[in-house]
């Protein structure tokens, strides 16, 4: 009789959640080997707001985010601000 152990590699989920006022692009739930990377997704702001980071178990301030080296299960959240403008009044002559 011969007997074989199987081994296969751990399989993470890595879960990108879009904060209010934005989406993200690209697929938000990814089953990734050990040591494999994940796809890459972007966060995208709606009108009026723009991107402010990743939170949660990576953090970054770049939009597209590729998480290199996967070793754990990973939630990861895309913030989005409400932009901001300086309104400037001058008085002219007179």
């Amino acid at each position: 009789m011969t007997i074989e152990a199987g081994f296969d590699r751990n399989v993470y989920t890595v879960t990108f959640v879009a904060g209010a006022n934005g989406a993200i692009n690209g697929d938000l739930v990814q089953q990734v080997a050990y040591g494999d990377d994940c796809g890459q997704v972007t966060a995208s702001p709606d009108t009026g707001f723009h991107f402010s980071g990743w939170t949660g178990d990576h953090t970054g301030n770049q939009a597209a985010l590729t998480i290199l080296n996967v070793t754990s299960d990973m939630t990861i959240e895309a913030g989005f601000e409400r932009n901001v403008y300086t309104v400037t009044f001058t008085a002219g002559a007179n």
